[in-house]
């Protein structure tokens, strides 16, 4: 349904479901006009809010984690 591209996305995909029910975001899905994809930017701003700044920082976190992640696997 919604389009995860990073683990920023399903951090707050996360927050989307613990406020929202699965039949208001297929509905905030739906109504995303011409050609807008259901990234979770574009249903967010379907849904009219806004998110958080505690759920942001914990998405940069994550954002940070992963890409450390990522560098302790490339190094060895």
């Amino acid at each position: 349904m919604l389009l995860i591209e990073n683990v920023k996305d399903q951090v707050i995909v996360d927050w989307l479901k613990s406020e929202f029910s699965d039949a208001e975001l297929a509905a905030a899905v739906s109504q995303l006009a011409g050609q807008r994809r259901p990234y979770v930017s574009n249903v967010v701003k379907a849904l009219g809010v806004t998110v958080p700044p505690d759920v942001s920082a914990k998405a940069s976190r994550a954002v940070a984690a992963d890409a450390l992640a990522s560098m302790r696997k490339n190094l060895g």
